[in-house]
């Protein structure tokens, strides 16, 4: 299994209590070549890709959020909702 988060700390954190067997990835998955450094590493350390399962943390903010989170949220989640699977299926295999 791979995970992938910004943060390091958190990734680390998430490792310690996933347990043995999980693969971190540090990488923005709004950028693109943090996209291709991710399924190029977990191709290359796992191997073919099954499941590409994608979440978000939201931060949840009032019903009128200010700017900068919606913006946040947003250019985050956006891009990678439409990037991240197909470049999980071109990843080489």
């Amino acid at each position: 299994m791979a995970i992938v988060g910004r943060s390091k700390k958190t990734l680390d954190e998430a490792v310690r209590t996933i347990g043995n067997g999980v693969l971190a990835v540090q990488a923005d998955v709004s950028v693109a070549k943090d996209l291709d450094k991710l399924y190029a590493t977990v191709s290359q350390k796992l191997g073919k890709i099954d499941i590409c399962l994608r979440t978000r943390d939201y931060k949840f903010a009032p019903l009128a959020p200010p700017p900068k989170l919606f913006t946040t949220n947003c250019s985050t989640s956006t891009p990678g909702a439409f990037t991240s699977p197909s470049k999980s299926i071109a990843s080489p295999q």
